[in-house]
């Protein structure tokens, strides 16, 4: 065990309360730490001293026989982490953190009192314990996969807290006054589910989550209040005192297990330069964020699909495409667990964006004529390089006389002016060129 320097990393300080987490943590860095694991650690009885960080750097991985992490101190994984038994946080402000491409492989995990579990990663478990008051776990990102063997037991005044992220359990229970807190699509995925408790789930945001079982549900009290919860009831399924689902959205007989979120309207946007495609997307309304996004193609009423990413911008080159005299591209929003969640479509045809703006020189109005399929925007700097108007174009043909501001063109003193223009996405249209008036 190394100590090379002295942290630098802050660490969120969240606090568990009634009200489940609007604001949640960024990923964290396994950069300036206090002190590093890594495979001379394996087999050792491991302690995390007190008030002090310790990570485990990405592509390291380390099997301790054991592993204690003292008050106030905390763990961040970024490689892997691999215990033979289980993990039990059971010191106040102890936390422990898995980030995005980590791994925690686990018999167990018990959290007590006063401590927290942060997951942007993956954890593979034989059961999930919450005990005690002010006890916390994160399952935070589209990323983020809880993946228990066994049981997941949520007790006394504890958080469970699924941000867009992906649970998978034998069984799942509430007790008490212990709390879910599911968000932005969230997906909760068991055999079976049992609260007992009241308004046990809570939904914030705009966003539908999904809970989907395929074994019994015993409600001993009620759900939720919140009708942005999807149940899916798997085929063969039951509920006891399905009264008690509250607000939710129940699906009986339903196969579609977190596909059971409605699928959500996409915006496509797209424009043409010379050589490329630029397509654009967001969801109409409220949507749960998807994990990655598949572009494709309609050929011969089938779908090619042409690529995936997780952003809501692509660029295509327009070599990559078949030669025909327009393109209709689908774009589609997956959960991390391969369901869809959004859809869209835009057709663009197959040629190039031409702006034209005469005459010059100008008096009093411009014309302009426009290929393309979104608004342009010009933009008309003086001889001193000032901007003296804005302009939008709708695409089509039209006549300028005033700008965006109402500032008529007749106003603008006589000289030389610089042009320029750009499509939504801010591609340029043409080269800057003069105008005289």
């Amino acid at each position: 065990m190394r100590r090379p320097v002295v942290l630098l990393f802050s660490l969120w300080l969240g606090t568990v309360g009634a009200q489940c987490p609007t604001n949640f943590p960024p990923p964290p860095s396994c950069d300036n730490c206090d002190g590093y694991l890594d495979a001379s650690d394996n087999g050792k009885n491991v302690v995390i001293p007190a008030n002090r960080t310790f990570c485990i750097r990405a592509g390291v991985t380390v099997s301790p026989a054991s592993l204690d992490i003292r008050k106030d101190a905390t763990l961040i994984v970024c490689g892997t982490l691999t215990l033979t038994g289980d993990l039990n946080l059971g010191n106040n402000g102890s936390s422990l953190w898995v980030a995005p491409g980590g791994t925690l492989n686990a018999s167990g995990l018990n959290a007590n009192a006063q401590t927290n579990i942060y997951n942007y990663g993956t954890m593979h478990l034989a059961h999930l314990n919450l005990n005690g008051s002010n006890a916390a776990f994160y399952n935070i990102g589209t990323g983020a996969q809880l993946l228990v063997q066994n049981s997941i037991n949520v007790n006394a005044a504890t958080q469970f807290i699924n941000h867009q992220g992906l649970v998978q359990a034998q069984s799942f229970t509430l007790n008490g006054t212990a709390q879910a807190c599911l968000s932005e699509g969230a997906c909760l995925s068991v055999t079976n589910f049992t609260n007992n408790g009241n308004g046990a789930i809570t939904v914030t945001g705009s966003a539908p989550v999904a809970l989907s079982f395929t074994g019994t549900a015993t409600l001993n009290g009620t759900v939720t209040n919140s009708n942005l919860l999807y149940v899916c009831q798997a085929p063969g399924a039951t509920t006891n005192n399905p009264g008690n689902w509250g607000s939710a959205q129940v699906y009986s007989n339903c196969t579609s297990g977190c596909g059971v979120l409605p699928i959500v309207k996409l915006h496509v946007q797209g424009a043409l330069t010379p050589e490329d495609v630029h397509l654009r997307w967001t969801c109409e309304g409220a949507c749960a964020t998807p994990a990655y996004y598949t572009i494709g193609l309609y050929d011969a009423g089938r779908v090619q699909v042409l690529t995936q990413s997780p952003h809501t911008t692509l660029r295509l080159s327009k070599a990559t495409l078949p030669a025909r005299t327009e393109w209709t591209f689908l774009v589609s929003g997956w959960s991390a667990a391969g369901e869809k969640l959004a859809e869209g479509h835009l057709t663009l045809q197959a040629e190039s964006l031409h702006l034209t703006v005469w005459p010059n020189p100008f008096t009093d109005k411009l014309h302009y004529t426009y290929t393309g399929t979104t608004p342009a925007h010009l933009t008309l700097y003086n001889a001193a390089g000032a901007i003296v108007a804005r302009f939008t174009l709708e695409p089509g043909s039209g006549t300028l006389h005033a700008d965006d501001h109402g500032q008529s063109i007749d106003a603008l003193p006589k000289g030389l002016y610089l042009l320029t223009a750009h499509t939504d996405a801010y591609e340029p249209l043409t080269p800057p060129y003069r105008l005289v008036k």
